[in-house]
């Protein structure tokens, strides 16, 4: 998510049973005091629905029990409840940057986030999704970097193929298009595939 998708997040947009948060709109830069602005997200890629693991949805839960929210909804305030704005955000990061020596921005924790799912082989198209990039074109221009050698993943793909590399996992089991796998051919099978194609059936 991106800074302004975060600071205008609001309890409505976040689905705790399925998992999931609706990002259809951002906290405009024109919002003042305890009156918050809600503006259009950066691009219309940008709203989209992404889903968050149970440890995401445990630390919001936990932060709603001990912060409290807004009452517009929003999530982040700052200690005397006021809604959390970019400039106030942006002071106390600088803040917390220096204090452990790093220069690391905002930013920085959307392109961990980027990395970490292609580390995990997450593809370039869902990647662009998630991201709400407006082409995977810019995904993969500005991450392309990190697939690692494509080369050496495609021998590696023929090699468990055609059986001089490791078997391939359950996970990698060709589907039907169903999401269900498809069964692999047995020896009678095979024999009667043959007998079959030599009647010319």
């Amino acid at each position: 998510m991106r800074r302004g998708e975060i600071l205008g997040l609001t309890l409505d947009r976040i689905a705790f049973d399925f998992g999931t948060i609706r990002i259809d709109r951002q906290l405009a830069r024109s919002s003042r005091a305890d009156h918050p602005v809600w503006g259009p997200p950066k691009t219309e890629s940008s709203t989209r629905t992404i889903p968050i693991t149970d440890v995401v949805v445990e630390a919001i839960s936990r932060h709603v029990r001990d912060f409290g929210h807004h009452e517009s909804g929003l999530l982040f305030t700052t200690d005397v409840g006021a809604f959390i704005g970019t400039s106030t955000l942006h002071g106390a990061w600088q803040r917390a940057a220096k204090r452990i020596g790093t220069d690391a921005t905002p930013h920085d924790l959307r392109h961990y986030f980027a990395s970490v799912q292609i580390r995990g082989g997450l593809s370039i198209k869902v990647l662009q999704a998630l991201l709400g990039h407006k082409s995977a074109v810019e995904t993969w221009d500005t991450y392309g970097h990190l697939m690692g050698d494509e080369d050496d993943r495609s021998r590696a793909v023929i090699d468990m193929a055609l059986g001089s590399g490791p078997r391939p996992s359950a996970a990698a089991t060709p589907t039907n298009g169903g999401g269900r796998a498809r069964r692999r051919p047995t020896d009678e099978s095979k024999t009667l595939l043959q007998q079959r194609h030599s009647r010319g059936v």
